[in-house]
């Protein structure tokens, strides 16, 4: 990755978070604070009928996306114009070459997530008492940085509504929160999966109403379980 020419005005946050059991996240959003000049890796790693896309600098991870198999490539695609986006937008740019595309360089980001998608698989959310650390870094505006961090404050097992986020934010309309939400690259880490529409099916999940629905179902019986 390397630093252009703008500026980035985020506000200083750093945060703690624990959307999955056994995994401690730090959320960074002041890229000042951050070393993101390392090479930048993109991994799967693969279980069942999913698999965990990620995006990694060093020990941090800039993206990620927990998708059905066979979805991968429209899924990268999406994840890197998007990280691409924000990256120019602080003033960095993304660096990627031949040797960095499906290619495992971090120990620590691939235990993360094999331990998640292990939780997932089996459904026991106390499988293990080892607690697993994951730098995250988001950048966006703001307003959207506060959405997310709302989404971090929903509890494993819980959902919320687009309009009781708003609510929550002292927002009139549920329309800027929704659009926050759909611009998350860190799915399912900032668990954009528990908002849910006021009535109506489950629809509009960026990475496929079938994870949404999985995932949800997953949290509830881990919790009566």
């Amino acid at each position: 990755m390397r630093r252009g020419g703008g500026t980035n005005t985020l506000p200083n946050s750093l945060y703690q978070c624990q959307p999955f059991p056994n995994l401690h996240c730090t959320l960074h959003s002041n890229l000042t604070e951050l070393d993101l000049t390392k090479s930048v890796h993109i991994g799967v790693i693969h279980i069942a009928q999913l698999e965990l896309l990620w995006i990694a600098s060093g020990q941090f991870l800039l993206a990620s996306a927990l998708i059905e198999q066979g979805d991968r490539q429209p899924a990268l695609d999406q994840l890197l114009t998007d990280l691409e986006t924000a990256l120019r937008r602080a003033g960095l740019s993304l660096v990627l070459s031949n040797q960095d595309i499906m290619q495992s360089h971090s120990a620590t980001i691939t235990q993360a997530m094999k331990s998640l998608l292990e939780t997932i698989q089996s459904s026991e959310r106390d499988k293990s008492e080892q607690r697993l650390m994951l730098d995250l870094v988001m950048m966006g505006t703001p307003f959207q940085t506060r959405v997310w961090r709302a989404l971090l404050d929903l509890p494993f097992g819980e959902t919320s509504t687009y309009q009781q986020i708003a609510m929550s934010l002292g927002q009139k309309g549920a329309r800027a929160v929704g659009s926050a939400i759909g611009r998350n690259r860190l799915a399912p880490f900032i668990p954009c999966h528990r908002v849910i529409r006021s009535n109506g099916p489950i629809s509009g999940y960026r990475w496929g109403n079938v994870v949404k629905q999985g995932l949800l179902e997953f949290e509830e019986l881990a919790l009566v379980g």
